[in-house]
């Protein structure tokens, strides 16, 4: 099985039973509701125990939970064709040079430890932020 085709099976799944991604975060656990989503639609991966959790209530196999836990191959065609992630493109391909620019000049700070980046600019703060596992 390929992990498109397990990303499928698990989509498949979730809409037999009608289940929210509220409902599946709140039985998987863990720390952010975002990488539970992501590794589930096939972009990040779950550490081991979220990865049973996932297999557990997803009635996935042995092979299925391991597969949860390897790092994908990730991303997609350019540029996206979903509405909203073309914004979310369209955002960083237009104000990237200038976030780039105030990064290193030091008016803003970009924490790549986290898996989604933390921007804060004086007077305009954008946080597109996850709760993190590790001390700041």
């Amino acid at each position: 099985m390929r992990r498109e085709e397990l990303t499928e099976k698990i989509l498949d799944i979730k809409r037999e039973r009608g289940w929210s991604w509220k409902h599946i975060t709140g039985e998987i656990g863990g720390v952010s509701e975002v990488l539970i989503i992501g590794a589930l639609l096939g972009q990040m991966k779950l550490i081991k125990p979220l990865a049973k959790k996932a297999a557990a209530l997803f009635g996935l196999s042995e092979a299925e939970e391991r597969m949860l836990n390897e790092v994908p191959y990730r991303g997609m065609p350019m540029p996206p064709t979903d509405p909203l992630i073309y914004r979310f493109y369209e955002m960083v391909m237009v104000n990237g040079p200038a976030w780039k620019a105030l990064i290193r000049r030091g008016t803003a700070t970009m924490r790549p430890s986290r898996p989604i980046a933390i921007f804060k600019m004086p007077f305009h703060p954008i946080v597109l932020r996850q709760p993190s596992i590790y001390p700041s």
